[in-house]
């Protein structure tokens, strides 16, 4: 009985810490929201379409609605060299903004939206981190959360608002639910993640092709119940919904920068970059199929390296993505430190400091070259190189140890020791 009332005490009191520490996470996003108005772009498109969308009926698709838009982020209409703010995903997107969307005060939904994605970064370490089995020392841990945030594929995302850190936290967890074969909430988690579908797409469809030729086809089964539901929900909300979506989609890459290996390399060698930049992503490409036959009857372990190989490819591959978009590579960067930590007990930690070391100060040093230290709407599409680079090279590096289990005496022993 006492044993009971001690740990319902510690839940207590934990519960109150949380409740005060995001209270306080709050406070201060609030101040930095008041006071940084020119970041929150993505937050902006999404916030202010779900209020015209659920509070006047306006499909956030509209040209009313961007016009909107384009007012509160430039403070007039957006010109015709200039970033267009354009709502072109899933319209069930807007579900999880409805709870911000009810505060009028736009300064304090925006930072109540970020302690949210603060929250899901963090969720993100730690499922990586169970996913990977790393057994993380205490101090890398601290520099791994750290990293996680401040980085610049971390950083970039929160203060804008994006929804990539939902998507990442939402993919990681569905990850961990194949893993211990708990299909249906895997199937209802992918489905999910569809409120950013390109970003998934080809990592989506190795794990179906996958779960169909082992037997796990109820993966398949509930996610496709769930995007049927988000999706009639969505036309019952707006009938041509799909439709408008898909001229969202047109217009949105017809003005705004495109994201692809060959817009990159040609900012770099302009006489030959795009042909280069296209080539390198048709050998990725194969490569990806490559990968994909060699793992279509991998255990777990395959499955997940497979996976995350896939995820960084699917960037460089000519599917149009932004430099935002990156975080979701926090899930193959943690499977590289895993890995190392697993093979080189002593060395895996230090390796893994290095690296976020160069990561995070190298990508911050290139934007700094690229843009200066303000902030800007559009990144240039140079910063869609470095993170893959170093991550195809680190996951080729663990190939071996990631996908096949400790089989010699002397990893047992080492496991075992540890």
């Amino acid at each position: 009985m006492r044993n009971q009332r001690n740990m319902l005490v510690l839940w207590v009191i934990g519960l109150v810490l949380l409740a005060g520490l995001l209270v306080l996470l709050s406070w201060g996003n609030h101040r930095y929201t008041t006071t940084h108005t020119e970041s929150g772009t993505d937050f902006q498109v999404y916030w202010t379409g779900t209020r015209s969308f659920l509070g006047e009926g306006i499909s956030p698709y509209s040209r009313e609605v961007t016009g909107r838009i384009a007012e509160a982020i430039y403070g007039r209409p957006a010109r015709a060299n200039e970033f267009q703010p354009y709502w072109y995903s899933p319209l069930f997107m807007f579900i999880p903004f409805i709870p911000f969307s009810m505060i009028s005060d736009y300064a304090l939904a925006r930072a109540l939206w970020m302690t949210l994605l603060e929250a899901a970064i963090l969720g993100t370490v730690f499922l990586s981190i169970r996913l990977t089995g790393w057994r993380v020392h205490w101090l890398v841990l601290g520099l791994a959360l750290l990293f996680s945030v401040f980085w610049f594929h971390g950083l970039r995302p929160l203060v804008d608002g994006s929804p990539v850190i939902l998507v990442t936290l939402l993919f990681t967890a569905a990850l961990n639910s194949i893993r211990d074969r708990a299909d249906e909430s895997a199937g209802v988690l992918l489905g999910l993640c569809m409120i950013k579908p390109l970003l998934i797409a080809l990592p989506l469809a190795f794990i179906f092709i996958w779960a169909l030729l082992n037997r796990r086809g109820k993966m398949i089964v509930w996610f496709a119940m769930t995007v049927f539901l988000l999706g009639a929900v969505s036309a019952l909300l707006l009938p041509d919904w799909i439709l408008q979506n898909a001229a969202a989609l047109v217009q949105n890459e017809e003005l705004n920068l495109p994201g692809t290996p060959a817009a990159a390399v040609a900012v770099l060698w302009p006489a030959l970059g795009e042909r280069v930049g296209s080539g390198f992503s048709i050998i990725v490409g194969v490569m990806v199929l490559v990968e994909w036959w060699f793992a279509r009857h991998a255990e777990f372990r395959g499955l997940l390296w497979t996976t995350c190989l896939t995820l960084v490819a699917s960037q460089w591959v000519g599917i149009p993505t932004e430099p935002e978009n990156f975080f979701i590579l926090l899930l193959p960067l943690i499977l590289v430190f895993a890995t190392w930590d697993e093979r080189w007990p002593r060395m895996g930690g230090i390796l893994s400091g290095i690296s976020m070391a160069l990561l995070f100060a190298g990508i911050w040093w290139i934007y700094r070259e690229l843009h200066g230290s303000g902030y800007v709407l559009v990144l240039s599409p140079v910063l869609l190189l470095p993170a893959p680079l170093f991550l195809l090279a680190g996951l080729y590096w663990v190939r071996w140890w990631a996908v096949n289990p400790p089989a010699v005496w002397y990893d047992f022993l080492v496991s075992a020791r540890r």
